[in-house]
């Protein structure tokens, strides 16, 4: 089992996201005023790809989902597994998949900030620098995966990532 804590970045190798992702959530909403619930199917497939940068791409997703939420609440992430059929996806391969859903309940994005949302050095916060977005993107694409957003103004938030997976390994079993 590989845990982001202990991996060296830079390798692409299954990795497993019912360790990973309650791992990055713990640290990321530590001192928050906002509840993460985790919801990882024990059957799982596990993305193909560097579990250090995954956990990093967690981290900055539910950070800026907790930063929307000022008054505190409640977010989601889950994983669930996506067989993607040919000719149903304009980005993406077909085959399998492992979906990251981060949901908040914060300010939401404007709609006309969202296509500018991965653009670098955009940013909408005081002190940010537009940065975390840009390199999750990256990050995801270089997985042969994608990174998809969806916002309505004072609801909330909600980015999927998807990445290629395998089948769980039956000695994770």
């Amino acid at each position: 089992i590989v845990r982001a804590s202990k991996a060296k970045p830079g390798k692409r190798e299954p990795s497993d996201l019912g360790t990973i992702i309650p791992d990055t959530v713990q640290l990321s909403q530590a001192g928050a005023n906002v509840s993460v619930r985790v919801h990882v199917p024990e059957s799982l497939d596990w993305p193909v790809a560097d579990p250090v940068r995954i956990s990093q791409v967690i981290q900055n997703l539910v950070m800026n989902g907790i930063q929307a939420m000022p008054h505190g609440g409640y977010m989601d992430v889950e994983a669930k597994n996506v067989n993607i059929a040919p000719g149903k996806d304009m980005v993406l391969k077909p085959g399998r998949y492992v979906e990251i859903i981060v949901r908040d309940r914060g300010t939401g994005i404007a709609p006309e900030n969202l296509e500018r949302l991965f653009h670098e050095m955009f940013t909408t916060k005081a002190d940010g620098n537009g940065i975390g977005l840009t390199t999750c993107k990256r990050f995801v694409e270089e997985n042969e995966g994608d990174i998809r957003v969806s916002s309505k103004l004072n609801v909330g938030t909600e980015f999927r990532i998807l990445l290629p997976s395998v089948p769980r390994p039956e000695s994770a079993v």
